[in-house]
């Protein structure tokens, strides 16, 4: 079920809810929870949630990309000559 976001016209109170598509404009007609003025919701686009199970820590990246990651760091990241702790390794 997809997830809407909404926020009030007056008072910029902003909530999100999940309802199945052929109920998403529903909200639009409620009173605001905040303000309590009525119709003044509206629909906004909302950023798409991805969820990558690395970012979230579900699971650890694998040995070979954090090995390339650090060659890449070792590579392009530090000075001539110099030697910088990996956030790698």
């Amino acid at each position: 079920m997809p997830t809407y976001d909404y926020q009030c016209k007056l008072c910029d109170f902003t909530f999100e809810l999940n309802l199945p598509i052929a109920r998403r404009n529903e909200p639009r007609a409620q009173t605001c929870t905040k303000c309590e003025e009525s119709e003044c919701i509206e629909l906004v686009i909302g950023s798409p949630r991805i969820g990558d199970p690395v970012q979230l820590g579900i699971r650890r990246p694998e040995k070979g990309f954090l090995e390339n990651m650090k060659r890449i760091e070792d590579q392009y990241s530090k000075p001539a000559g110099t030697t910088l702790g990996s956030r790698y390794f």
